[in-house]
């Protein structure tokens, strides 16, 4: 992909055309694609187990896929990194933390505003890094958070802990992140049986460590507050071509179970689609494809459900979105026997209507003692760019800044010339950053930032034109005379432009993705 960047040089005058025009070329890169295998245990460097599951979460750090999750047996959360996101390619960091809380639904989010790290579990609990590196020690923030009983149909003592809530998972989005729970109600007395259930998104804090609150300290109302089908947790949200995404899980105990998804415009909503009491309406819900499907009506299409998995995320590695999905060999060894893994990851078809199918490649019998493991192969290669759109964005999947031709803050500069110049995709006016021509007495200076030698992902090529037409630009680096190192990222460059007296020249900057 290729960006333009014009300045106008005319009779030893310039006017900034501000962007007017840009253009884009696609420039695609071979790298060898990493492999995922389903239907086995999974094992780190040390050849033990990976225990990264119980509600598990990828987090992009650079060029490097974080996955944090839970060990079923001892209630410790395990980090573990991998380049290429293949399934044998996984090394085990360390053990962050030990919660007496639980460890159930661990997220971990980078916060920008405090350059940390923060775990956030089923609970509510918040551990943060005491540094700005990930795989560092962490630190628990005390207390936890318990919110008052706020939905009809609660029990007295229903405050929202471990053993009273339902899934859930944080979200980033900017500088602002959010937890997104299923609120678990009494049963109402309602004779077909399962609990009612809410499903809530509050916001956090400016630090990440605990829920956002008011002037008087008391916790503001989540932004969203919806009734949803009895016995749904394990919600996730991501986002798709500017529309949010919330999916979640349905009825399955340890065994396999279905999952669901709802979309929204915003966040704040309104989601889509609505629930009502009336059993006649439809569901407020859309059921994600599985292919092959696989109806119900027996306990062996029951264990099978979702690739005999629980719906844990759904994010985008590369190019290629992904469902990660748990199993539970250690509660269910009938569903989930342990040969078969505590994990899944499989590819997601889209259609055109923004539907998602979860696609399995393998053996699809009931018997699950006949399943052979399948294996598919996947570019997880994190490019720099994507590697800065997720620290300035959404870290479970952007489809917004990590569109290279998108532009959310409005300011004329996309997304892929932000990341090329140093601008803040989420922030408008950065004057600092743009392109100058200053008059010398040899002519002209074109001066223009960019990366480092160090820290690749684009190039940079000035070029000259007489007549602005497409075919006339001419490119130019023996014009670079001098470069200023600016910081550890970026320098600045001066290229020199000699304009004949009376004659029009045009500069511009290109830049290609790499």
């Amino acid at each position: 992909m290729k960006m333009l960047f014009y300045k106008q040089v005319f009779r030893q005058s310039w006017r900034d055309l501000s962007l007017a025009t840009m253009a884009f070329l696609s420039v695609v890169s071979v790298v060898e694609a990493a492999t995922i295998t389903n239907d086995v245990q999974w094992y780190d460097d040390r050849g033990i187990e990976i225990n990264a599951s119980m509600g598990q979460h990828i987090t992009i750090v650079g060029d490097t896929y974080y996955w944090v999750g839970s060990n079923p047996t001892n209630d410790s959360i395990h980090l573990y990194k991998s380049k290429t996101f293949g399934s044998d390619d996984w090394t085990w960091v360390r053990r962050l933390a030990k919660s007496s809380e639980g460890t159930k639904n661990v997220t971990l989010l980078y916060n920008p505003n405090t350059d940390r790290y923060v775990l956030i579990g089923k609970g509510i609990w918040f551990y943060e890094s005491d540094t700005n590196d990930v795989e560092g020690t962490y630190t628990q923030i005390t207390p936890k958070v318990n919110l008052t009983p706020r939905h009809p149909g609660y029990v007295a003592n229903d405050t929202f802990t471990h053993y009273e809530s339902g899934g859930m998972s944080a979200y980033r989005e900017g500088n602002r992140a959010f937890i997104i729970v299923s609120m678990k109600c009494a049963e109402l007395d309602d004779p077909t049986g399962g609990s009612t259930r809410f499903v809530d998104i509050f916001e956090l804090n400016e630090q990440f460590t605990g829920l956002k609150r008011d002037a008087s300290n008391n916790i503001l109302p989540p932004i969203v507050s919806d009734q949803v089908e009895k016995q749904r947790e394990a919600f996730w949200l991501f986002k798709r071509n500017n529309i949010y995404y919330m999916s979640f899980d349905g009825v399955g105990g340890w065994m396999g179970s279905d999952c669901y998804y709802r979309t929204a415009p915003a966040l704040e909503g309104p989601w889509y689609p609505t629930y009502t009491p009336d059993p006649n309406d439809a569901p407020a819900e859309i059921q994600i494809g599985m292919n092959p499907f696989r109806p119900l009506g027996s306990e062996a299409n029951r264990i099978m459900r979702s690739h005999a998995s629980q719906h844990r995320w759904i994010m985008k590695i590369g190019e290629q979105w992904v469902y990660g999905g748990d199993r539970y060999p250690l509660q269910e060894v009938t569903s989930h026997p342990v040969e078969k893994g505590r994990v899944i990851m499989c590819p997601i078809d889209w259609d055109e209507n923004g539907h998602p199918t979860v696609r399995w490649e393998g053996e699809n019998t009931t018997d699950r003692s006949l399943q052979t493991p399948w294996s598919w192969e996947i570019d997880g290669e994190i490019k720099p760019f994507r590697a800065w759109a997720n620290l300035n964005n959404v870290e479970n999947g952007p489809d917004s800044v990590g569109d290279k031709e998108g532009d959310e803050d409005g300011d004329g500069l996309l997304n892929l010339m932000e990341f090329a110049l140093g601008g803040n995709p989420l922030v408008a006016s950065e004057p600092d950053i743009l392109p100058t021509l200053v008059a010398t007495e040899n002519g002209i200076e074109f001066r223009y930032r960019r990366r480092s030698a160090a820290n690749p992902g684009v190039s940079y090529m000035p070029q000259t034109s007489s007549t602005l037409l497409s075919d006339s630009w001419v490119d130019a680096p023996e014009l670079e005379i001098g470069t200023e190192t600016l910081d550890e990222i970026f320098e600045r460059v001066t290229a020199e432009i000699s304009v004949p007296t009376g004659a029009p020249v045009f500069i511009r900057l290109e830049v290609s993705d790499q």
